[in-house]
């Protein structure tokens, strides 16, 4: 409806600016202000003035040459001024032209313009909507319509009356509907002008910090917590926020006090697990400050984060080791080395974990990275060797896919292209329709959910659902994960795909447990339509 009037409204406009050159009675005669031989004459008058003038300043002709032309000139202009005389009696005697509109006559275009205009604002005053998630004040749907009703009322009781009950709806709303800047704004104004503040807004707006400006959400999260100190999702985030900058013995006391408020916001799991690595890393710390820096103390801090998965924190204390202490210690080489890998620099990477393998640091994930390493580097014999290790060492029923991607690799070792490239980074391939394959090699391998016999393939949602909603939530809204809905670090579709294939901080990597199809549906699934909520 709001359409059709806006193109009615757009007619009207072009058909007024349209009649006065289609219809003679609308327009009016332009007015003679300047009769076009008097200007000719004049225009004449004055370049033989200029003429006569610039005569003064020609050196370069003689005096009698300049006297000659200054009495041409002034003869020819003398002659000018007369006919300009003449043509001004002329002009003077004609009959006026009447330039007034006639008596009695209404612009009739323009009232009915005026009436079609000011009809529309009145009437459609109730009906124009604040635009909510992706609906448009064009919007038909009813839910949309509701919604931006809602909205439309709680802006006008926050308006009338921008109390605590007011605002915090109003935020409210905005949260649901992700509109992050609506919530900021209106979090931002219940904070600054509300006494005492809410503890809602103090925390929403500190969880909407957390990855932007990290002092600033553990400012506002401490806020909610002096505010609300029986929340439990306040505290996780709290002592998570704690964790991240170093105040480990305040983060302890934070998930001790988490649990003790029960399981009201889940992650009680993760609360565990990070009261065990501050038991672990806190004397750890203490022991440092007492006693100094040493290769084996670097190294039990540096064991402590990695198998916390974190392993940024954890590659700091092996690089030092090897650095500071000693070039060829095993598990720092693997460790660094599946990092480098991880982070796109591969050739860096295998080289650290080909001297782990020689110093006798074998381990399962250092054979698997390898192996990882050298398919990418097209080393298709080192790939089979460090894979055919892996499978050794762990078994057959729990290594996945790898038996599958040895054979890829040595169907090109032997000179045959396979039907697919398998899922490692740098070996994409896609089917005529654009979509990726899934390597024939790897069909020997235990499969995931979503490609196991019998079932059909899964969707994004179910995908996400199945893996990733136990940490980011049910919406992606955010858990013991940051939130991905509306996130603009996850556009990155490399860097999505690059994170759920080996995984990052305390999240883990799916690359042998999700086939290639999967993992390129929840990376599209991520950095398209969660990034874009």
């Amino acid at each position: 409806m709001t359409a059709f009037l806006i193109i009615i409204l757009g007619a009207g406009l072009l058909l007024l600016v349209a009649a006065p050159l289609l219809l003679s009675g609308f327009s009016d005669p332009l007015p003679d202000l300047r009769d076009p031989v008097t200007v000719d004459l004049e225009e004449e008058r004055d370049a033989l003035l200029r003429a006569i003038r610039e005569l003064e300043q020609r050196t370069d002709l003689a005096e009698s040459r300049r006297e000659e032309l200054r009495r041409r000139y002034e003869a020819k202009a003398a002659l000018v001024l007369r006919q300009l005389d003449e043509r001004a009696g002329t002009v003077a005697a004609r009959p006026e032209r009447a330039r007034t509109r006639k008596p009695g006559r209404v612009p009739w275009a323009g009232v009915s313009m005026a009436v079609l205009f000011i009809g529309t604002v009145v009437v459609m005053g109730g009906w124009i909507l604040p635009r909510t998630g992706q609906a448009t004040v064009t919007s038909f749907f009813q839910a949309d319509l509701d919604s931006g009703r809602q909205l439309r009322n709680l802006q006008r009781a926050a308006e009338r009356s921008p109390d605590a009950e007011n605002l915090l709806a109003l935020g409210d709303f905005y949260w649901e509907a992700g509109d992050v800047d609506g919530v900021m704004d209106v979090y931002t104004q219940a904070l600054d002008t509300l006494s005492p503040p809410p503890a809602e807004a103090a925390r929403r707006l500190g969880l909407l910090q957390m990855t932007e400006d990290p002092a600033a959400a553990l400012e506002l999260l401490e806020l909610a917590d002096s505010l609300e100190p029986g929340d439990a999702e306040t505290v996780f985030y709290l002592a998570e926020m704690q964790l991240v900058f170093g105040d480990f013995e305040t983060s302890r006391d934070s998930w001790r006090r988490f649990l003790e408020l029960g399981d009201q916001a889940g992650g009680t799991d993760q609360a565990r697990a990070r009261l065990e690595l501050l038991e672990t890393i806190i004397p750890v710390y203490a022991a440092l400050e007492e006693e100094g820096e040493s290769q084996e103390l670097l190294g039990r801090l540096a064991g402590a984060w990695w198998d916390a998965g974190e392993q940024e924190l954890a590659v700091d204390s092996y690089f030092r080791m090897l650095t500071e202490y000693d070039p060829f210690d095993a598990t720092a080489l693997s460790r660094v080395g599946q990092m480098l890998f991880t982070a796109g620099r591969t050739e860096e990477g295998v080289l650290l974990l080909e001297r782990a393998v020689a110093e006798g640091g074998v381990d399962a994930e250092a054979l698997l990275f390898l192996g990882n390493g050298h398919y990418s580097l097209e080393n298709w014999e080192a790939a089979i060797d460090a894979w055919a290790g892996y499978v050794e060492m762990v078994g057959p029923d729990a290594a996945g896919r790898v038996p599958g991607l040895i054979e890829d690799a040595e169907a090109r070792l032997a000179g045959r292209e396979p039907g697919a490239a398998p899922d490692l980074p740098g070996a994409p391939r896609e089917t005529e329709a654009g979509t990726a394959e899934m390597p024939e090699a790897a069909a020997d391998g235990p499969r995931d959910a979503a490609e196991a016999p019998g079932t059909l393939q899964l969707s994004a949602e179910s995908l996400f659902t199945a893996n990733c909603a136990s940490c980011h939530g049910s919406q992606a809204r955010g858990g013991t994960g940051p939130a991905l809905a509306g996130n603009p670090r996850v556009r990155d579709r490399a860097m999505v795909e690059n994170t759920i294939r080996f995984g990052r901080g305390a999240m883990p990597g799916f690359l042998a447990t999700l086939s290639g199809d999967a993992i390129e549906t929840l990376s599209e699934y991520v950095s398209t339509e969660l990034a874009a909520r």
